[in-house]
């Protein structure tokens, strides 16, 4: 699960970890993926 840049929502979070899926909130994925290249990671 993941929610974009300025949204939060703790219990969506919980939640979804709670179910056994991966789960993210607050980020961007073009900021993210610029530091992943940054750092040599795919």
């Amino acid at each position: 699960v993941w929610l974009q840049l300025g949204i939060r929502n703790e219990a969506a979070i919980e939640r979804a970890l709670g179910a056994g899926l991966v789960a993210t909130q607050d980020r961007c994925t073009k900021v993210e993926h610029q530091r992943a290249q940054a750092l040599g990671l795919r």
